[in-house]
């Protein structure tokens, strides 16, 4: 159901801006390693990619109240997912699951990751 109100654009906004702050990091991330080869440097992005994921779940709480009754659960549960895996690559110190995080195993270059298809359905 999209959002209607101010409060809920407002927490799609800012979800928007949380999902830009990671493409910035995975384009950063990308260059690095690739343009660059600097590993350690592709690794740091990595790691902020994965804080930022990390605390989303929590930072999102106080804005939770602003969905509609029936996105809340689900948009909560998202959340927590996301959260869980960044700090289980975080735990783990696996730059690989770090890169992999919002990204299926199926998921096709081009298409959105998991925040954005999550952004998309509000």
């Amino acid at each position: 159901m999209p959002l209607s109100d101010n409060a809920s654009s407002r927490f799609a906004a800012w979800l928007q801006e949380r999902s830009n702050a990671i493409s910035d990091y995975e384009r950063q991330a990308h260059y690095a390693l690739y343009d660059n080869t600097n590993e350690s440097e592709y690794r740091e992005l990595m790691k902020k990619k994965a804080l930022l994921l990390a605390a989303i779940a929590k930072d999102a709480a106080s804005l939770m109240n602003s969905l509609p009754e029936q996105d809340r659960g689900r948009v909560q549960k998202t959340l927590k997912a996301f959260s869980h895996n960044a700090q289980t690559a975080l735990n783990l110190n696996s730059v690989f699951y770090m890169s992999a995080l919002l990204y299926p195993d199926d998921h096709q270059k081009g298409e959105p990751n998991t925040l954005q298809k999550l952004i998309a359905s509000l």
